[in-house]
């Protein structure tokens, strides 16, 4: 019996192939390796060769002996491949060298041979020759090399003989192979190509009764026996499934026709339906639509609509465009948490854009217990709804019988009644459908009117007076009021305005009031009026903390001219004396007429100082004088007039009002005693007050004329009582009061302007002392001091003035302090701070007077460029007494020290105030203790007279 042939058994086969293969290129390489051994090998013996030469050519070497080299040369000649020897002195020079000829060798006697081997030569190179070299040394000295070639073309013949052979034998393996499978894949796929084949028929053709023959009577030829018998079982199975299709297609067929029959008739009937009606799934996409859907919304096939989402398709918004959020829409209670719905007034959005009332019902699709859609169906109610607007917009016409306007939510007209086309002139025709903002005149601003419509849509209502203009554009004043209307879910739908035309009532309630509270004759304000005024003046007086004051006014002689040229020329002249006085009071001040020649000026929002009050109303007063004393021509004739003026201050004045006008009129009696044209505080004291003052103004002008000025001079000491410089302080030398403090000039100064020609003369007059003192070397360490006032801090060529002075008296900017004071620095810090880094950057130094008096900041007292700090003498005068000012000094010592400040104590008059400054931490002073303020001449013999020994009690031990 035949051996039964299996697929291992042929796998079997083409492993044993494999192997043979892989021994075959196993030989190579050995073969490959044992050809490199040799050439390794060869390569050594040429080295042994080499040595040994060398140590026989050493003593030859030696002593040159070319003979003696020449045969130990010749020694090598037995050995077949070495083709070159020579050996050469230390310094390269040859001293024998032999080439050694291989046509003895016997593999050379053949032509072919040597043939071969002169080609393999030529193609190697270089790569064909293997040369060796030995230095010949003796007790370590280098007496010369010799060099051994030899011939490699022998090696590389057997070498790629070998590769010769390995590849022949891979060759033949490789053949052998190839046959070998060709004859197993034959055997083993001819049966699997059959089974797939016959497969892939009985799979196109589905005729499961074909079998596969079987082929092989290996493992193949069982697959194919199985795959036959799985036939069988497909077969029946096929049989059996048929029959049930053939059944479940009848069934299907029947049921179809049924559901069809019922679709149609369902469609019928809801095509049939006057309302629309439409179905969603559970995520509210459009399922189906009828045609009456199609209809009421404008959309023409059912393809607009059905798998859209409904909710953003036609709900999308409000009635008035606001955004209807899905989660909202009671249609989303429906098909989400299986509600019935019904709303009987929302809006659908038609196809073009426009809102469509409906009134819609919406119940749940439940299946199995499960929401999975709804089913809704709506009417419009347009129609509906637009007779019960009419309804509504009818009734309230009705009711009113004014001009009426009614609009819609976004207030276009709708309709006007025929009282309001007679007060506008317009038809109805051109203004319904028109916005109501056309009627708008004046310049009232756009927040005005949107606040009116905020309100009408908030409460319902708004009413009030505002400027209309009718259509030949005059503007009149109408009262209007806006009432808003609502459908029934609370929306508003349309407003309704009636309008009255107010320009009569108006003039006449201002024709009532002008002749409640103003003079017919001039126009200004009467008694009634001005007594209102004041009585509001006092209030905010009070309040605020300023004074006002009352001018009463009185014409000179007015009686005459009334009796002479007759009344009409009379109220000639008082209408002109209005008109000047009108022109020459401050905006918001008020001028009134009494009766007859009396008038009134009423000041407020003046100083709250009482004196400076006091000043402002006498400029004021002077130039009521100069008014009305001008010229007047009345009725051709030309007239001279002046006036008598009686002023009296107010502050929450406790008598009265009437007894204000009292004392201006008591006042105004004294100015005509006094000789008319011309002005009397009430207050005697105050008056007398006002002229010096006026005096002091005026004299002070003269002394800068003539030079009335003298600077005064302060020491400043240190601890150990050496004089660092001086204070100046300005005097007035008077020709007829004497010495005049600043105390009583300064302020006035300050009020009229004076202060910057006086400020800039006492720094020039600085700046020249300090010049003079650095020409001698006793002095010129100095400083000066200079207080600086605020007005003269702020002009802007300040920082010129500082650098003029200096350059002028070659002056050291270094001598100089500027003192500011707290209040100062307060005010433009930005620009006070640029002033002085300027000032700072040239060198000039800046010393805080009166620190700790005003309101001290540390956020800008770091920020300013300063030098010194000032300790007030209001703390240096009880601070042997109080504790408190102790504790502020060393505070202000403390806060120096860590800003690195200088500090200086102003005021110091006694040994004890001096200790405890001294003990605080102060080492610089000035007072009264080390010298009043003196002239320059009495400055200098101080500083001449020994300083040191004066104050050298001070020095701290």
């Amino acid at each position: 019996m035949a051996q039964q042939k299996t697929i291992r058994g042929e796998i079997r086969y083409l492993a044993m192939a494999a192997v043979t293969v892989a021994l075959i290129v196993a030989f190579m390489i050995s073969a490959v390796y044992k050809i490199a051994a040799e050439r390794i090998e060869a390569a050594a013996e040429l080295k042994v060769l080499a040595e040994i030469t060398a140590l026989n050519s050493q003593t030859a070497l030696m002593f040159s002996d070319k003979k003696v080299l020449d045969e130990t040369l010749n020694a090598l000649a037995p050995n077949a491949d070495i083709v070159y020897a020579e050996i050469t002195t230390s310094q390269g020079v040859v001293l024998a060298s032999r080439t050694f000829g291989q046509d003895h060798i016997e593999y050379n006697r053949n032509p072919v041979t040597r043939g071969v081997r002169n080609l393999l030569a030529s193609t190697l190179g270089e790569y064909s020759l293997v040369t060796i070299e030995h230095v010949v040394t003796l007790d370590q000295k280098i007496l010369g090399k010799v060099r051994i070639t030899s011939d490699m073309v022998t090696v590389w013949i057997e070498l790629i003989a070998s590769i010769a052979t390995a590849i022949a034998a891979m060759a033949l393996a490789l053949l052998f192979s190839l046959l070998l499978i060709r004859g197993m894949l034959k055997n083993i796929m001819q049966p699997i190509e059959c089974l797939i084949s016959s497969a892939a028929n009985i799979a196109k053709t589905r005729q499961y009764s074909q079998r596969v023959e079987r082929l092989a009577d290996d493992e193949l030829g069982d697959l194919t026996d199985q795959f036959n018998l799985m036939l069988n079982e497909v077969e029946k199975r096929e049989q059996e499934l048929s029959a049930q299709n053939n059944r479940l297609e009848h069934e299907v067929a029947s049921r179809t026709q049924r559901i069809k029959s019922a679709m149609e008739e369902m469609q019928l009937l809801l095509n049939s339906m006057a309302e629309g009606a439409y179905g969603i799934d559970s995520q509210g996409v459009c399922t189906f639509v009828n045609k009456s859907f199609l209809r009421i919304l404008g959309f023409e096939r059912e393809d607009e609509v059905v798998g859209r989402h409904i909710h953003q398709l036609i709900h999308h918004s409000h009635a008035d465009s606001s955004p209807y959020p899905e989660t909202e829409c009671q249609m989303y209670a429906a098909y989400q948490y299986n509600q019935k719905v019904h709303n009987a007034d929302e809006v659908f959005w038609h196809k073009n854009g426009h809102a469509i009332s409906v009134e819609y019902w919406a119940q749940p699709i439940v299946t199995d217990g499960i929401v999975i859609g709804a089913i809704a169906t709506f009417i419009d109610i347009t129609e509906r709804k637009k007779s019960e607007t009419e309804h509504k917009i009818a009734a309230t016409a009705m009711e009113a019988q004014e001009s009426m306007m009614v609009m819609d939510a976004n207030h276009l007209i709708l309709r006007v009644n025929q009282s309001f086309t007679k007060m506008t002139e317009y038809t109805a025709n051109e203004v319904v459908g028109q916005h109501a903002s056309m009627f708008r005149a004046g310049n009232t601003d756009e927040s005005f009117y949107a606040a009116i419509w905020d309100r009408a849509k908030k409460e319902g209502f708004w009413q009030g007076e505002i400027q209309s203009r009718r259509k030949n554009g005059e503007v009149y004043p109408v009262h209007v009021s806006i009432s808003a209307v609502k459908n029934q879910a609370g929306m508003i739908i349309n407003y309704v305005s009636t309008l009255a035309d107010i320009t009569m009532s108006k003039a006449a309630e201002e024709e009532i009031k002008h002749l409640a509270y103003y003079d017919l004759l001039t126009g200004l304000p009467n008694r009634r009026l001005l007594l209102d005024r004041l009585t509001q003046a006092l209030t905010f007086s009070a309040r605020s903390g300023k004074e006002g004051a009352l001018l009463f006014i009185d014409l000179d002689h007015f009686k005459t001219l009334n009796d002479t040229e007759g009344h009409a020329i009379g109220d000639l002249l008082l209408q002109q004396v209005a008109e000047r006085l009108t022109a020459v009071v401050r905006e918001g001040d008020t001028v009134a007429r009494l009766g007859g020649d009396e008038f009134v000026v009423m000041l407020e929002d003046l100083s709250e100082v009482a004196l400076e009050a006091a000043a402002q109303t006498e400029a004021i007063g002077e130039k009521i004088l100069v008014a009305i004393s001008q010229l007047y021509l009345l009725d051709k004739h030309e007239h001279h007039s002046t006036s008598s003026i009686g002023a009296t201050l107010f502050n929450n004045h406790q008598s009265g009002i009437d007894e204000l006008l009292k004392q201006a009129d008591i006042a105004m009696y004294q100015a005509k005693k006094a000789g008319r044209n011309t002005l009397r505080f009430f207050d005697p004291q105050m008056q007398e007050t006002i002229n010096s003052r006026a005096n002091l103004e005026s004299e002070l002008r003269k002394a800068l004329e003539r030079e009335q000025f003298q600077l005064y001079y302060q020491i400043q000491v240190n601890h150990s009582g050496h004089a660092l410089g001086a204070e100046v302080l300005i005097r007035w030398c008077h020709p007829e009061r004497g010495i005049v403090s600043p105390f009583h000039f300064i302020p006035v100064a300050e009020e009229t302007g004076l202060i910057l020609p006086i400020g800039e003369w006492v720094l020039n007059s600085a700046c020249a002392q300090l010049g003079l003192w650095q020409r001698n070397p006793s002095t010129e360490h100095l400083t000066l001091s200079v207080n600086v006032s605020a007005k003269q801090f702020r002009q802007p060529d300040f920082i010129t003035q500082v650098k003029t002075a200096l350059q002028q008296h070659s002056t050291n900017p270094a001598r100089l302090k500027l003192e500011l004071t707290e209040s100062m620095l307060l005010e433009h810090v930005d620009l006070t701070i640029a002033t002085m880094i300027v000032l700072k950057e040239i060198g000039v130094r800046f010393s805080l007077d009166d620190f700790g008096t005003g309101y001290s900041s540390l956020q800008y007292l770091k920020k300013l460029p300063l030098y010194q700090l000032k300790i007030d003498q209001s703390f240096v005068r009880d601070i042997a007494d109080d504790i408190s000012d102790q504790a502020i000094v060393r505070t202000i010592i403390a806060m120096a020290q860590t800003l690195n400040l200088n500090v200086i104590a102003e005021g110091v008059e006694t040994e004890q105030q001096l200790q405890l400054l001294q003990s605080c931490g102060c080492t610089t002073y000035q007072g009264y203790l080390f010298s009043q303020p003196v002239p320059i001449a009495e400055f200098e013999a101080l500083l001449g007279a020994s300083v040191m020994t004066r104050f050298a009690p001070l020095a701290i031990e």
